[in-house]
């Protein structure tokens, strides 16, 4: 095989290639907001697994107790998270225990399969997920999607985080249960808006 034919042969194979793994459509991204996961980052890891897996820069924070004289991270009081400021993810902990109970985000960058995430129009959230998205009995000013994902709005027009929680337990939305205590999370104070 001569040069200029072995040149054609590697092309035509790359091309193949290409064909035959890259996602639909070639420019697809997988969604960073799934019902498993934020930024790739699933439930139930170590602190020092979301460091290595978010990168730097990070920060520690452990809640102040509901010490409102306290500037920073304050509810609920016997939690802890991880800020990852450059992707815009915050990662929680609760009672000393290091494995991650939720998840949120207020990078607009992020987006589910449907294309809505942090910054979204509330009309754009209801039309992407119609009578699977369901307003919070907990909550009135955020939404849920199946027993993973919750929609916070800061009483906004739009999306202002995404949480990702474990709707899996028994007693899930039972009022003090997971349901309820995410969604003071995502939409609290504490919680930066969409950006």
């Amino acid at each position: 095989m001569n040069r200029a034919t072995h040149r054609v042969w590697l092309i035509g194979m790359a091309i193949t290639l290409f064909a035959v793994f890259a996602p639909a459509g070639s420019t697809a991204r997988s969604p960073m907001i799934t019902p498993t996961a934020i930024a790739s980052a699933k439930l139930g890891l170590t602190a020092d697994a979301y460091k290595h897996l978010l990168g730097k820069p990070y920060r520690f924070e452990a809640a102040k107790g509901g010490d409102f004289s306290l500037r920073g991270f304050q509810q609920p009081s016997n939690w802890t998270r991880i800020v990852f400021p450059k992707r815009k993810v915050i990662v929680y902990f609760k009672d000393g225990v290091d494995r991650a109970i939720e998840i949120t985000t207020w990078n607009k960058a992020y987006r589910t399969s449907t294309g809505v995430g942090p910054c979204s129009a509330l009309p754009s959230l209801f039309s992407a997920y119609g009578d699977s998205l369901k307003p919070n009995p907990g909550a009135d000013r955020t939404y849920i999607l199946g027993r993973s994902l919750i929609f916070g709005t800061m009483l906004g027009p739009k999306v202002a985080a995404v949480a990702l929680y474990d709707g899996s337990r028994p007693g899930w939305s039972n009022p003090g249960g997971p349901l309820y205590v995410a969604s003071y999370v995502v939409d609290s104070y504490d919680q930066p808006p969409c950006a």
